[in-house]
């Protein structure tokens, strides 16, 4: 992968941005939550993913479930950001 340098000059190979050269503090932030997020999923077993909870407003879920709720979560908040940066509602 190519990714501009910090400097914002040139190219270099290998992985994009991290949270400790973000140029943007909330970013850094959320980059490296989710950083951590994926790396705890990432070593879950599958009988681990099949266990669940009592949310308060979807009521029972799994891991899976609630990690399903996460990833449309984002992607709700992108679409936000996106048609207010185009000056939509």
């Amino acid at each position: 992968m190519t990714v501009a340098t910090e400097s914002g000059s040139g190219t270099q190979q290998g992985r994009p941005p991290t949270a400790a050269t973000s140029r943007c503090p909330a970013l850094a932030g959320f980059r490296a939550k989710r950083e951590e997020t994926l790396k705890f999923l990432s070593g879950l077993t599958p009988e681990q993913w099949e266990r669940g909870g009592l949310h308060p407003t979807q009521g029972r879920m799994t891991v899976k479930d609630f990690v399903a709720l996460m990833a449309w979560h984002d992607d709700n908040h992108l679409d936000q950001l996106k048609r207010a940066l185009d000056g939509k509602p």
